[in-house]
């Protein structure tokens, strides 16, 4: 409870590498940390995790999770933020295969750097969140995000989960879904109020690219796309 870790640099978890491990974290900041892999913040393997109030800063990783970074594992991330974090893919956090739900935090101003299709089915990206897995995504603010690529807000892979109640506004991409792009995935999405999203190529506010996702009740407000959507 109440933890600073700053200044930190590694190859993975540039302030904080746990793996097979329960860490409960509250209260605190990861800020300005470096991993020149994952997880610039944190990195995570094989965890449950249960984060409450924790702050990830201004933190960057040369490939995924400028923030925070799981991969397997399951938990919670609660009333947290990723702001200011920049990584090739997952600014703010790269969540992989994961059973960990994100509940009620803030990604904000975070950037993905990726300019390529290379790494996933449908091109990678993930301004503010990369995510796979069954995690669920409710009541976050997703907002000024930046993606090379796909995705400004978040980047969902292969996700079977519900994407509720989200506020996901004034993200930017390269390519396709400057608010939120599913790839091939299914779960619900409903109750989100997704607008002033600016895509350079389709789908200003939201883009499918195959799957099963039911969409229900969602406000779309002032999308903007340079293509089609």
């Amino acid at each position: 409870i109440g933890f600073t870790r700053s200044g930190g640099e590694a190859e993975n978890g540039g302030g904080i590498a746990r793996a097979s491990a329960d860490p409960t974290l509250q209260d605190g900041d990861l800020a300005g940390n470096t991993a020149t892999g994952d997880g610039g913040g944190l990195y995570g393997a094989d965890c449950r995790v249960e984060f409450d109030g924790v702050r990830a800063e201004g933190n960057t990783a040369g490939r995924y999770g400028g923030g925070i970074f799981l991969t397997g594992g399951r938990g919670t991330i609660t009333g947290s933020a990723a702001a200011g974090n920049t990584a090739l893919e997952g600014g703010g956090m790269f969540l992989y295969e994961t059973g960990v739900d994100l509940l009620e935090s803030e990604i904000v101003d975070n950037v993905a750097t990726t300019t390529s299709e290379d790494n996933w089915d449908a091109g990678g990206g993930g301004g503010g969140l990369w995510t796979s897995g069954d995690g669920a995504v409710h009541g976050n603010t997703i907002s000024r995000n930046a993606s090379g690529y796909n995705g400004g807000g978040a980047f969902l892979q292969r996700v079977n989960a519900d994407v509720v109640g989200n506020t996901i506004s004034d993200n930017t991409c390269g390519e396709d879904g400057a608010g939120i792009y599913f790839s091939v995935s299914s779960g619900t999405v409903s109750g989100n109020t997704i607008e002033r999203n600016a895509a350079s190529d389709d789908a200003g506010g939201l883009r499918m690219f195959y799957g099963q996702t039911e969409i229900i009740d969602n406000v779309f407000v002032e999308n903007t796309a340079g293509d089609d959507g």
